[in-house]
């Protein structure tokens, strides 16, 4: 009965992009903001670092995740996706989580995808995760916050502190990057005739 109460409709996680859409497109940041759960995606990816942390560095982490969202958003958004035709589309359904894909593309450039992950929460539909695909570059908020912690652990020589990790996070963000590798394909080879 509970999984049946808190099951997203699709159509919910659609118009919770639609309302973020909307208030971005507004420039209603704190708006937006407030349809995302930052705290949800803070404790998914750091744990005890952040459940474990007193409430006022937790905070402080929500403040930089809202700072980055913001950043993130108003960079990409007028550049990349802003009056430009656009689908939105769920994708993938996941326990309380539905995915749901914005894309911007048609107008002869190329194409950009905001997914959103929307869970059904007390509060209601919340953004849970965001990220983004342009061209060859993809975000991965997943990887980030872990690769940050990796980083100040082996400078630290421990785990560090949720307020350690505020304090290092924006010189971190320019510092720190997954890296991936291209393999080219092999050439394929020749019959013989």
């Amino acid at each position: 009965m509970l999984a049946a109460s808190l099951a997203l409709r699709g159509s919910d996680a659609e118009k919770t992009v639609e309302k973020l859409h909307d208030a971005i497109a507004a420039g209603d940041l704190a708006s937006a903001s407030a349809l995302v759960d930052f705290r949800y995606r803070l404790h998914e990816m750091l744990g005890a670092v952040f459940d474990d942390a007193p409430a006022a560095d937790q905070d402080m982490a929500i403040e930089l995740a809202k700072r980055m969202f913001a950043q993130t958003t108003e960079t990409l958004w007028k550049t990349h996706y802003a009056d430009r035709p656009t689908t939105t589309t769920i994708v993938k359904r996941e326990g309380p989580h539905v995915w749901v894909e914005a894309r911007a593309e048609g107008d002869g450039r190329p194409s950009f995808t905001w997914t959103y992950r929307v869970t059904s929460l007390d509060a209601g539909s919340r953004i849970t995760q965001r990220e983004y695909l342009s061209g060859p570059l993809r975000s991965d908020t997943s990887a980030f916050y872990p690769m940050a912690v990796r980083h100040l652990t082996k400078e630290l020589g421990r785990t560090p502190t949720l307020a350690e990790l505020n304090a290092n996070l924006p010189t971190l963000q320019g510092r720190i990057r997954a890296r991936s590798y291209r393999v080219p394909e092999l050439p394929k080879s020749q019959g013989k005739s």
